[in-house]
């Protein structure tokens, strides 16, 4: 009899450290899905940072060429004037 309870005992232990084991595997397995979660998540905030500073980048970059292009075709219009302006001259000059 007392082998049989000794075998019982032996059993129950053995379950018990299975049932151990078990919950700190699962424990584990769901702190690497925790922190797999949390890196993820980190990742898609500096990649949505980041294609919002090019995105802020790339419209000042746009707004600098339109300020070029704009202050371009002033500068060519008041040329323009300026040459007519001068031929307005001489003729005015030749006349007189």
């Amino acid at each position: 009899m007392s082998k049989e309870i000794k075998f019982d005992t032996s059993k129950s232990t053995a379950i018990a450290v299975l049932h151990d084991a078990r919950t700190e595997l699962r424990t584990a397995a769901d702190s690497g899905i925790e922190l797999a979660e949390k890196l993820t998540g980190g990742l898609f905030r500096f990649v949505r940072k980041l294609n919002q500073r090019i995105d802020e980048s790339s419209g000042q970059a746009l707004d600098g060429v339109e300020r070029v292009l704009v202050t371009s075709r002033k500068n060519r219009e008041a040329r323009r004037e300026a040459k007519k302006v001068a031929k307005q001259v001489k003729r005015t000059e030749k006349a007189a």
